[in-house]
């Protein structure tokens, strides 16, 4: 297994970024939205951006080996917290490490509880 790295989103290339969120196999488990172009991505990062400095929060780019693999965060959920690991379907044999670490975080943070949503638009 390659090395995992998380970095802040902001330090994503954002074409690469693109290029991972749109990929229609990685889009249908996600809730349906409108394809990333320059202009979105940007907006998109800098509201994630925002959720990473609000307590309890932690959003980061995901690197694979060297690669952007994808992005995940621990992030509000109403009045509690999820987990989203969104990766690209290259790495998709990464997301239970990826899980592990997050659940390090949440214990950072002092979560005692963290959601994990399988909407009907996973499988």
């Amino acid at each position: 297994m390659q090395i995992i790295e998380y970095l802040s989103l902001d330090r994503a290339d954002p074409t690469t970024l693109v290029g991972v969120l749109n990929e229609d196999a990685l889009r249908e488990h996600l809730v349906d939205h409108p394809y990333f172009d320059a202009e979105s991505i940007r907006a998109w990062v800098a509201d994630k951006l925002k959720v990473d400095a609000t307590v309890g929060c932690k959003v980061r780019a995901v690197v694979i080996g060297g690669v952007l693999a994808g992005w995940c965060g621990i992030q509000p959920d109403g009045a509690s917290f999820e987990i989203a690991i969104v990766l690209s379907k290259r790495f998709w044999g990464y997301g239970v490490p990826v899980f592990k670490h997050m659940m390090g975080w949440a214990q950072e943070l002092e979560h005692e509880e963290v959601c994990f949503h399988f909407l009907e638009t996973r499988r």
